[in-house]
């Protein structure tokens, strides 16, 4: 994996962080709270790629292509539930 992946992995883990602490509306999540994993399927012996998963708390995104990718969509869900209860919705 080359630098500017790992920079770009590492900013999309940071903005999902932040996004989820908005959320809980306090510093609630760190770094080791935030799981990626790659997840593999298909019949054995030859195992294909499922697709990445990231999991943060109880919320857990998967089948992306990068780990960026779950990183992305995980950030985008706890944005979307911030701005759903600034609307008025429920927690």
């Amino acid at each position: 994996m080359g630098d500017i992946e790992l920079e770009a992995i590492q900013r999309a883990a940071a903005q999902a962080l932040r996004a989820a602490n908005e959320w809980r509306g306090e510093r609630w999540y760190e770094p080791p709270d935030l799981e990626l994993t790659l997840r593999f399927g298909g019949p054995e012996p030859a195992p294909t790629v499922a697709g990445w998963q990231a999991e943060l708390g109880n919320l857990e995104v998967s089948g992306a292509a990068t780990p960026q990718i779950a990183l992305e969509l995980l950030r985008d869900v706890f944005l979307n539930l911030t701005a759903n209860e600034r609307r008025g919705g429920r927690r």
